[in-house]
């Protein structure tokens, strides 16, 4: 049987109306007032067709007031609150949330987030943008402002009488192990417009450790085991050529005697106690290990033009504000790249200025470095091709 060729265009297409079809999951989504809207919309928002004419879900919700969109679960990576879709590449997946955030998964040496979503430890995943003129500030993380789940990429927008800010994450069509950060500014006001955008991605790494599975039945969560494996790890930022944005490096600091006697009592346990489910482990070979004590290099790049400011002390940044009103929007960013622990972060500050009706369009690529892949090539190739990105990817 010859096998006829189809791209992804004609798969989403294919896939799109066979789950068009009546079905218990979308009556289930369905409510009194989806009536008017694309067949399976619902309560949370409506499908649609993007300008690339690919399915896509215009997410409508507040859902930090809304009780429909609190969901039990055990308490974790994702609130109550969190609904989520994912981006991504013959590569790289990215989880998106409704909140705004980006979380980077990848499994090369182990399976890992390398820029966690924990907002308790100050760790705010990534894709997040502020546009300040000073006095006002709009945020591309929260609830009320528009969201759009779509084919490889993921849009946010948020205005106000003065200001729009339109942020597309796109997971390039391919195998880069590369996402692209796209903000066009318009200023909506009367008057010349001095704005700073600053633009963040995390670097604190969450592996999903098997390991730390087995360490937390000696005590505590395996959230905690697996955090405090990911603050076993420094961070190294440093600056690239020409003010283009931020490397980061991880360096395992190595386990205490303490942890490593706890590790031999468990795995000594499983092996004179085997069950069904659980068996003593075996020392693990560096391509299917229990952790990877070599993540890759991160870096945050600008693209389309030399970053005005930086710093690395995403903690600092936050400040009493935190996310939702930074205390380091109030001054340009300081320059400090010395954090490195797990206070560290990646951002890069943009200075532009727009006239009354102008707009403007920032581009940054965030990704990983994995054996073999140069930095250099990539931010070449995207700096020559970000305008071009989202619409050669849709059209694949």
């Amino acid at each position: 049987m010859e096998l006829m060729p189809i791209d992804r265009r004609q798969f989403v297409s294919a896939v799109g109306s066979s789950l068009a079809l009546p079905g218990t999951i979308s009556k289930l989504l369905a409510d009194d007032n989806s009536a008017s809207k694309a067949y399976g919309s619902g309560h949370f928002g409506e499908w649609i067709e993007d300008e690339f004419g690919l399915p896509a879900f215009r997410y409508e919700c507040d859902q930090t007031t809304d009780p429909k969109a609190v969901t039990k679960v055990q308490p974790g990576l994702l609130s109550a609150t969190d609904h989520i879709h994912q981006v991504g590449n013959d590569r790289l997946v990215a989880v998106v949330s409704n909140y705004g955030w980006v979380s980077v998964r990848q499994d090369e040496g182990g399976p890992k987030f390398l820029n966690e979503h924990c907002p308790a430890r100050g760790h705010y995943g990534g894709g997040i943008g502020w546009l300040t003129d000073g006095n006002e500030v709009l945020c591309t993380y929260g609830s009320n402002f528009e969201r759009v789940f779509g084919v490889g990429y993921f849009r946010k927008k948020v205005a106000s009488s003065n200001y729009e800010v339109d942020q597309a994450i796109i997971a390039p069509f391919g195998d880069d192990p590369v996402v692209l950060s796209q903000a066009t500014i318009t200023n909506r006001g009367k008057s010349m417009a001095r704005l700073r955008w600053v633009e963040y991605w995390g670097c604190q790494v969450y592996q999903f450790s098997f390991r730390s599975f087995i360490e937390e039945f000696a005590g505590g969560t395996i959230l905690d085991v697996r955090h405090k494996l990911g603050d076993l790890f420094t961070h190294k930022l440093e600056p690239l050529d020409s003010s283009a944005g931020l490397l980061e490096t991880k360096q395992f600091l190595g386990r205490t005697p303490q942890e490593e006697t706890l590790w031999q009592r468990m795995n000594g346990n499983l092996k004179a106690h085997p069950n069904a489910f659980l068996t003593a482990q075996q020392e693990s070979v560096p391509e299917a290990s229990f952790d990877d004590l070599n993540p890759p290099r991160t870096f945050l790049v600008s693209l389309d033009s030399a970053a005005s400011a930086a710093t690395t002390n995403a903690a600092k940044f936050f400040g009493a504000g935190g996310v939702s009103n930074p205390t380091g929007l109030n001054h340009p960013l300081d320059g400090d790249l010395t954090a490195s622990g797990p206070e560290s972060g990646l951002l890069l500050e943009r200075a532009i200025e727009l006239k009354p009706g102008e707009r403007r369009t920032l581009y940054f690529l965030y990704g990983y470095l994995p054996e073999g892949v140069a930095l250099k090539p990539l931010v070449d190739k995207y700096r020559a091709s970000a305008a071009s990105v989202w619409k050669a990817s849709g059209s694949e």
